[in-house]
């Protein structure tokens, strides 16, 4: 019988790390909106730059989905400082991200207000509730 000869393969650590980071990225995160506008008549609508940045790695989850807001230049009009409610939905976080950060990028060009949120902290759930300012 024939010895086998296995040889020794040495893999990138990095590239170890990026594997595992991906492998134990599942789920999505969803973000339950508020905004209410300081002025009579205001106008809403999200930017398709918009993502959820692990704070402790340089992970960002991309918006995959919309309710209830329009993806911009579209807007929908508030009036009378009401309240608008709306979901994003963002592809999943690794499991060791303990809290990460809202983000919304203007697009170059557009004269937009972009939301602000401070920390948010994760859950079990990937689920939250969250205003917007």
């Amino acid at each position: 019988m024939q010895e086998v000869v296995i040889p020794k393969i040495k893999i990138d650590t990095a590239l170890v790390a990026d594997t595992k980071i991906l492998t134990e990225e599942i789920g999505q995160v969803i973000l339950h909106c508020s905004f209410t506008p300081i002025s009579k008549l205001s106008s809403i609508r999200i930017s398709r730059n918009t993502y959820i940045y692990d704070e402790t790695s340089d992970h960002k989850s991309k918006l995959i989905h919309v309710e209830a807001i329009p993806i911009a230049p579209e807007k929908r009009i508030v009036k009378n400082r009401k309240t608008a409610y709306f979901t994003l939905v963002f592809t999943g976080l690794p499991k060791s991200c303990t809290h990460f950060k809202f983000v919304e990028i203007e697009p170059h060009g557009e004269n937009m207000d972009p939301f602000l949120t401070p920390t948010i902290f994760r859950n079990s759930t990937d689920v939250y509730d969250i205003t917007l300012k």
